[in-house]
């Protein structure tokens, strides 16, 4: 009866230590999620490519562009260590870096694409985009790190004839890295955007030019 007894007492020391493991990995990561919202990765607004001006006053068409987000907040995703969130990765410039690879692809097609006014009212030829869906996360991999980005657009493009195309064009990318920190999930946003620009400009068939219009 004493030999199993400081058996069962010797079991119960050996699995204090695994308990008390589990325990504090537990509260560890419950408090990293908690502490995720605390903390931001802003993302700095990248600079409008030269040729942008230069498309659109060169366009044999000119037409607003009416652009939106179906994400009213700017967070797009986190910065993860492992499967844990660090950081909430926020990208305020969105809207502008989307119409911007909007405007080039377009550009292409000698479609220039203006900012709407007063005076546009239902305008057609128009293009109404919607940033329906996107994210940007970084992952820590330890030795590696690895910046990811997606970007879904939604577009209705008005000819002006009167019919309406209705396209979705989707953008991704990612890479492997030392690092995945602002630059290199700014540049993963980036190429997405441009990405998913192309698709929708392609699929809605502004990538050419058409004189009927």
């Amino acid at each position: 009866m004493l030999k199993k007894t400081r058996q069962a007492h010797r079991f119960r020391i050996k699995t204090l230590p695994t308990r008390a493991f589990r325990v504090i990995g537990l509260s560890s990561a419950v408090l990293v999620t908690a502490l995720s919202g605390c903390f931001s990765t802003p993302l700095s607004k990248l600079p409008a490519p030269d040729d942008v001006g230069r498309l659109v006053e060169s366009a044999e068409v000119q037409m607003p562009l009416y652009l939106s987000s179906a994400n009213p907040e700017d967070s797009l995703g986190f910065q993860f260590l492992l499967i844990f969130p660090l950081t909430r990765v926020y990208a305020p410039h969105l809207e502008s870096l989307v119409r911007s690879k909007l405007t080039i692809q377009a550009g292409y097609g000698k479609h220039g694409l203006v900012a709407p006014t007063s005076a546009s009212g239902m305008q057609r030829p128009r293009l109404v985009v919607t940033i329906a869906d996107s994210d940007v996360n970084g992952y820590d991999l330890l030795f590696v790190r690895r910046p990811t980005a997606a970007v879904t657009l939604l577009g209705h493009y008005h000819t002006s004839s009167g019919i309406v195309h209705e396209c979705i064009g989707t953008g991704s990318a990612s890479s492997f890295s030392l690092f995945a920190f602002e630059r290199d999930l700014n540049h993963a946003l980036e190429q997405a955007s441009e990405r998913a620009a192309h698709d929708l400009i392609s699929c809605l068939g502004i990538d050419t030019y058409n004189e009927s219009e």
